[in-house]
């Protein structure tokens, strides 16, 4: 797996979700971070009707890019969904 096509993946997969699938059905948007530091579960747990274990996060999961810069339209799709999350700067890409 390569940085280019891990990018080409998310960008593919997160497109579709923003430009055609949350416009129907129920979403519900966490960043990462929001599941890693539990600030999210209470939304997912409402969300899924169920308690969610708030053990299982795991943040050695967590990897930034190790090469290569975001185009501005993946800044743009990443900013959107982390609106969409309800992310402040805490969960902006470093």
């Amino acid at each position: 797996m390569t940085y280019d096509l891990a990018l080409a993946s998310w960008r593919a997969m997160y497109g579709r979700v923003l430009g055609l699938h949350r416009h129907s059905g129920k979403w519900i948007f966490l960043h990462y971070d929001q599941v890693l530091d539990g600030s999210g579960l209470e939304r997912l747990e409402a969300a899924l009707g169920a308690k969610v274990d708030g053990d299982f996060p795991d943040a050695g999961l967590k990897r930034m890019p190790a090469d290569g810069p975001l185009l501005p339209e993946d800044r743009a799709m990443y900013e959107a969904l982390c609106r969409l999350a309800g992310a402040g700067a805490s969960t902006t890409r470093e």
